[in-house]
Parts: structure tokens; C-alpha cells; sequence
């Protein structure tokens, strides 16, 4: 009987260990990667911005060889939606901005319950381009999704 008191005491040290150090970490992911492209910056975002060409450089069709991927809305632009269906999750990527050689922002629906942003710009640099891919993620739910999201920029860091 002693025994299992004292298992109870060091399970109940570890459970409001946990709550404590969740309560500190942040409940937004900023993460971003940047590479110099020789390409204009015209062709870089047309790619980015024709949501039907992720299936040419995108890393998740890699990880997935039955991922299951469908096209809604506009071919190009904001309005486009990409659906899919990996790993038996599913998720939508929705361009929500595009500016013109610039800029684009997509709205990531993968997590539930948390708000997530995929965003790029192009900086044309004489014959290069330097792109950067960035994902926001905000709301992180107390205390799971603050765990997660102390894993979330290794996880990511392959693909990006």
C-alpha cells in the first residue's frame, strides 16, 4: 500500500510539473527558411501561385505515395484550394493573398482548434530570386499544443 502512495505522490509531481512548464511556452510557432533561386522572380511565384504545381516541388507527396490531392476554386491566385488526404488526415490549403511577384499567404487548415499560415516572398536580386517560405502558427491549445509546437519546427524542418 506504501508502495503504490508513493507512485501516486511522484505521478501527481509529474502531472503539475507538466501543467507548470506548459503554462510558460508560447502558444505561436513562427518558423521560416530562405533560398536564393536563379530565376526571376516572375517564374519563382507563378509556380507558387499555380496551387496545381505544389505537386512538382512539394516535399508531402514524398512522404506519401497514396496521398490523395484535389483542386478547388481558382487555378491561380487567390481563391485556390488544395485538399488532400495523407496518412488518413486530411487537410486544405487555401491562397488567401497574391501579390503579383511579391508576395503570397496561404491559410493552413491541418491543426485543428489553431490557426496556421503559410507565407512566402520573392526579392529579386539581379538574376536571382531570394524566396522565403514561413509558417505561422497561432493558438496552440494549453497545455498539449504548447508541447506540440516545441516539436512542431523539427518536424517541419525536413520539408521546408
Amino acid at each position: 500500500m506504501k508502495a503504490l502512495k508513493v507512485i501516486g505522490i511522484i505521478l501527481l509531481i509529474i502531472i503539475v510539473l507538466f501543467l507548470i512548464v506548459a503554462a510558460f511556452l508560447p502558444s505561436r510557432v513562427d518558423m521560416e527558411t530562405r533560398n536564393s533561386i536563379k530565376a526571376p522572380a516572375r517564374t519563382i511565384f507563378k509556380q507558387v501561385n499555380t496551387i496545381e504545381n505544389w505537386d512538382y516541388w512539394s516535399p508531402f507527396p514524398e512522404a506519401d505515395p497514396d496521398m490523395v490531392v484535389t483542386f478547388e476554386g481558382e487555378k491561380t491566385g487567390t481563391g485556390a484550394v488544395q485538399t488532400w488526404v495523407m496518412h488518413g488526415d486530411s487537410g486544405k490549403l487555401t491562397i488567401i493573398e497574391s501579390e503579383p511577384y511579391k508576395r503570397i499567404k496561404t491559410d493552413l487548415d491541418v491543426l485543428e482548434d489553431n490557426d496556421a499560415y503559410g507565407k512566402w516572398t520573392f526579392d529579386e536580386q539581379g538574376d536571382s530570386t531570394i524566396v522565403t517560405w514561413g509558417l505561422e502558427i497561432h493558438g496552440l491549445k494549453y497545455p498539449f499544443g504548447r508541447f506540440l509546437g516545441l516539436f512542431i519546427k523539427s518536424m517541419m524542418k525536413p520539408s521546408f
